[in-house]
């Protein structure tokens, strides 16, 4: 912990134990509860050591302090956008849909499914592909807390379901979430910042 005002000290910032707890950066401040709350962005590579990652970028949220390290949760995923154009080709066609869908354990997120069809896709084809992408979602969500929700969007496991789902439709390139971020969380940042400040 901090202890006198003014000093500043680095903490290092810790992934969640859910994503294998190593750690990912390192922040200064000289008041602990100025972490909370703070946002960290890096590549899913950066986590995974998967070089083959490194067009899909991550956030990560501080929501606590353990000893000296700084304890995160998993807060945001996005595709790359030059990723996504540069499989877009005259004839293919591109299907997304935006929804919201909350955990089992009370976490809510706006996710954008996305699809790239190596041919162009009918009206019908597409419609067909939006809404069986998110019902895998949702059904997904019904049954996992956020930590499994995570474990399988970080190591390919929902990108395999919505591709295998969606070439039941049209021929492929792409399916998986584009984008995912959190709405509301279960976690009260402001009241562990305010205990922070407290016992500081």
């Amino acid at each position: 912990m901090v202890k006198q005002k003014g000093v500043k000290k680095w903490f290092p910032v810790i992934a969640p134990d859910y994503l294998g707890g190593k750690q990912i950066c390192q922040l200064v401040t000289s008041n602990v509860s100025d972490l909370i709350g703070r946002t960290i962005s890096l590549l899913l590579s950066e986590l995974t050591d998967d070089p083959s990652h490194t067009t899909v970028k991550i956030k990560f949220k501080v929501i606590g302090i353990r000893g000296e390290s700084a304890l995160t949760d998993f807060w945001g995923y996005e595709l790359d956008r030059d990723f996504i154009r540069s499989l877009l080709r005259k004839g293919s066609s591109r299907v997304d849909r935006i929804f919201e869908a909350t955990t089992k354990d009370g976490y809510k997120m706006r996710i954008t499914v996305l699809a790239i069809t190596r041919y162009e896709a009918s009206q019908s084809q597409k419609k067909k592909m939006r809404k069986a992408m998110m019902e895998i979602i949702l059904n997904k969500c019904n049954k996992l807390n956020y930590a499994q929700f995570i474990q399988e969007l970080v190591f390919g496991k929902i990108e395999s379901d919505l591709y295998n789902e969606a070439k039941k439709f049209h021929r492929i390139k792409l399916a998986g979430v584009k984008k995912m971020k959190i709405i509301e969380a279960p976690i009260k940042l402001e009241e562990i910042k305010a205990s922070l400040a407290e016992a500081a």
